[in-house]
């Protein structure tokens, strides 16, 4: 991928985060990505704070315990992957935690949410969520729950990477951006999923060795400029696989823009799509 399709990408990503904020009552300015996070608290919470709860489990615990996330603070600490952080009073590691319930002021997932969660198994709540960023439950390899972000706006790189044990449904909202890497390395996901109409913008890696995945529904993005070539999209390293040893059916207003953008591969990495009825 070469610099400036990084940068359009990075540009894309943005403007659809921003606008997301916008559309919720908050305000913005010309300060880039370095002031995103901070105007996403500037949406309206509709009165008192509700960040939602986690439930951990260390080493020395004979049994879970559930803590409140107190404020916006400690909520960003759940991108601290590697050390420890307190969290309504008690202090962990994010591969101590186990579940987490959002509040309604979890209205975004900064860089790095959740990440290194490795036993977290389950979270409620992603209906809140508007703009995730980057590394979004990155190897959180026990996760699998559903997943139905009813008014998710855009997704930043590597989305939910070697989340190896996910096998859920995943519902992709409102969604307009999707960046690169997405679902990257999920080897156990074999649902249908779908790209909604509202997708403008699809990125490189696109569930790459995503390998029991055999169907999809793509009805966006509807410009061959807007839906990036890859060698690794929809393609695996293993060519005994079912993504390729079955091979991928696409379906949906956009499967032959897909077909025709992507080619099947024999050599790794691998790749057979298939224009579905």
């Amino acid at each position: 991928m070469s610099i400036a399709s990084q940068l359009e990408a990075l540009s894309t990503n943005l403007t659809a985060a921003k606008n997301a904020v916008t559309t919720k009552g908050g305000t913005v300015g010309d300060t880039g990505l370095a002031g995103l996070a901070s105007e996403i608290a500037t949406i309206p919470s509709g009165g008192s704070e509700d960040w939602g709860e986690v439930t951990f489990k260390t080493s020395a615990m004979e049994s879970p315990q559930t803590v409140t996330i107190g404020n916006e603070d400690e909520y960003n600490l759940l991108t601290v992957y590697n050390a420890a952080h307190t969290i309504g009073g008690e202090s962990f590691y994010n591969s101590d935690i186990l579940s987490v319930k959002l509040g309604t002021s979890a209205s975004y997932a900064p860089r790095n949410f959740l990440r290194a969660s490795t036993n977290l198994t389950t979270i409620i709540g992603v209906e809140n969520i508007k703009v995730v960023l980057d590394d979004f439950l990155y190897g959180c390899s026990s996760f699998n729950s559903e997943l139905d972000f009813k008014n998710l706006h855009s997704v930043g790189t590597y989305f939910m990477r070697d989340c190896s044990a996910f096998n859920s449904t995943l519902k992709l909202g409102k969604i307009t951006y999707i960046a690169g890497n997405f679902m990257d390395g999920c080897t156990s996901f074999s649902k249908t999923l779908t790209v909604p109409s509202t997708v403008n913008y699809v990125d490189v890696f696109f569930m790459n060795n995503c390998n029991n995945v055999t169907s999809l529904v793509v009805n966006a993005p509807s410009s061959n400029t807007n839906l990036k070539t890859s060698n690794n999209t929809l393609a695996t390293t293993d060519n005994t696989a079912p993504i390729y040893s079955t091979g991928v059916t696409l379906t949906g207003t956009e499967a032959s823009r897909w077909k025709n953008r992507f080619d099947d591969r024999s050599s790794s990495p691998y790749r057979k799509l298939i224009l579905g009825v």
